[in-house]
């Protein structure tokens, strides 16, 4: 694949697929069946090994049958399903993925993405398994991800806010040891005695700094909680308040 312009290249993943629909225009007018395979390529100055392709393209929208990659910064990657948007706004239709990642922090590097408050090297491996329709203004999705020992399910919608995207939908959250995770996302808490298990279950919206969260069942360790609760950051400035029924509290 050829090199992306440097002024390109230094921008983020979704620029990067915009820029490459941007080139592919003529596809729009193409009927073509196709089986590709590859032992090796650079997508995005970023090496990939052992490549296959198998799908049509007809009338602008290619019906992707079966793609995998085995080989990417530490991951493979296999998706299913139906890419339209060539020459303009890229969008996918009951796009099944399927994602490995071996190094989350090895694979942040390669693809020049920064998470400063996540401990990437605890919080390995990564898979994930889930279904998408839309583009990147908007999209339906449901999901299911392992992140070392976090088990997350997703089922809803996002969608571009002013500054990033909302998530909108049921969250499903599960870890086997609920300091660790904490510590694993830069919040420093340590208390005398492990609490235990996480689970959380809730349905949520808004961002990473924002968020409200209703129908709320939660648990750490033997405690529980059930209510609304919304999360909201402004700087350093962190704020949590619920309103919640508990069986006890032990922190």
């Amino acid at each position: 694949v050829e090199n992306m312009p440097e002024d390109v290249a230094d921008k983020n993943w979704e620029e990067k697929i915009k820029y490459r629909f941007s080139q592919l225009g003529g596809l729009k007018d193409k009927d073509v069946e196709f089986r590709l395979t590859l032992n090796s390529g650079v997508w995005g100055q970023v090496p990939f090994e052992k490549a296959y392709a198998e799908g049509v393209l007809k009338n602008g929208i290619m019906k992707l049958n079966d793609f995998e990659i085995d080989e990417i910064a530490t991951a493979q990657v296999a998706l299913k399903g139906e890419i339209s948007g060539f020459g303009a706004k890229p969008a996918v239709k009951q796009m099944k993925d399927g994602i490995e990642i071996k190094d989350n922090e090895k694979f942040a590097k390669k693809l020049k993405m920064d998470f400063p408050s996540i401990n990437l090297k605890n919080l390995s491996p990564l898979t994930s398994k889930g279904i998408v329709s839309g583009d990147f203004d908007r999209a339906r999705l449901k999901f299911a991800t392992k992140l070392g020992d976090i088990d997350n399910k997703f089922n809803g919608e996002v969608s571009r806010g002013e500054n990033s995207y909302v998530w909108d939908g049921r969250v499903e959250l599960y870890s086997s040891d609920f300091v660790r995770m904490l510590n694993n996302f830069s919040i420093d808490y340590h208390p005398n005695y492990p609490l235990g298990l996480f689970r959380f279950v809730a349905d949520v919206k808004g961002n990473f700094d924002n968020v409200s969260c209703k129908n709320v069942d939660t648990n750490v360790g033997s405690n529980n909680f059930k209510g609304e609760m919304t999360y909201s950051k402004i700087g350093k400035l962190k704020s949590v308040k619920a309103v919640a029924n508990a069986n006890s509290i032990e922190f």
